[in-house]
């Protein structure tokens, strides 16, 4: 990427400009330990100063220990305010971990059957599914399983952050965006996303750029509230080939011409990522409603 350091202050100057045009006193981000909120909550830190940042992590019973390591680690080098909220006690009394759906996508031994809500013979098969409707029951109970953790992390993000009077920041990235890998009215819904612009490569190049700590930066993506899976096996790609596909898909270009410019890629692999991001664009958009209720007499 060109000229980082002024990339990062766009999107410093934005956070200040939409802080003040929203009225609020400062930023609430969730960290995850990931990424992606590393680089939010540190941008955010820039644009407005560590006294009007507030972190909160919102971890349950499958977050993986590392995961939250980091949260603790990064909110820490940042010297910024956070609280933290353990979600198992809020998703227990509504019954979602006495379900069969939340045994199976928590058991070692039945991980293989765990990958495979996400990944498949051809990667990202199964998780394309998820996107719109579909006829298997199981994937369909484990979808809302999933999905039901991050909706809660945004409730506790609006609530927290209209609270303090804070603009609730979102973490998502361009790769997620396009391909519909994110949780719609979940990690999907903020007041503002600032990496947006930002393919996932390029979200790693700018927390190398700032010093996100190095114990971030090594472990493979993933998504928060699922072990088991990297990001990378969803779409059967590494980062680097998968936003260069992204990529020719942004730029116009057809599935075919951009099948004929990898051709070390396999076909079907992407043909699913055009079909990921064509299935995902209602996730994309507003609600859709009827144009054309009004009937003249």
């Amino acid at each position: 990427m060109k000229d980082i350091d002024k990339v990062c202050k766009r999107i410093e100057d934005f956070i200040a400009k939409s802080v003040k045009e929203f009225k609020r006193d400062g930023v609430i981000v969730g960290i995850s330990g990931g990424v992606d909120s590393s680089v939010v909550a540190t941008l955010a830190v820039r644009a407005i100063g560590k006294e009007r940042v507030f972190g909160l992590i919102m971890p349950e019973r499958d977050t993986a220990k590392r995961n939250l390591e980091d949260a603790k680690m990064l909110v820490k080098h940042l010297d910024i305010s956070y609280k933290m909220i353990d979600l198992s006690k809020i998703l227990r009394p509504v019954g979602i971990y006495r379900k069969i759906e939340a045994q199976v996508m928590r058991s070692e031994m039945l991980i293989s059957k765990a990958k495979r809500y996400f990944s498949s013979d051809v990667p990202g098969e199964v998780f394309k599914d998820t996107l719109v409707g579909m006829d298997n029951k199981w994937i369909a109970r484990g979808t809302a399983f999933y999905r039901i953790k991050h909706r809660m992390r945004m409730v506790l993000l609006y609530y927290y952050g209209e609270r303090m009077n804070y603009l609730i920041t979102g973490t998502a990235n361009k790769t997620e965006f396009l391909t519909g890998f994110f949780v719609k009215y979940g990690d999907g819904a903020a007041d503002v996303m600032p990496i947006l612009p930002l393919y996932k490569t390029d979200v790693y190049e700018i927390a190398r750029y700032l010093k996100v700590p190095e114990r971030i930066l090594e472990k493979p993506a993933m998504p928060d509230l699922i072990r088991t899976v990297t990001d990378e096996e969803v779409f059967g790609l590494k980062f680097p080939v998968l936003d260069e596909i992204l990529r020719s898909l942004d730029n116009g270009k057809s599935v075919e011409e951009t099948i004929e410019s990898f051709p070390d890629v396999d076909a079907a692999v992407i043909r699913r990522i055009y079909d990921m991001h064509h299935e995902s664009q209602h996730m994309r958009s507003l609600p859709p409603y009827p144009t054309n209720c009004f009937v003249e007499s």
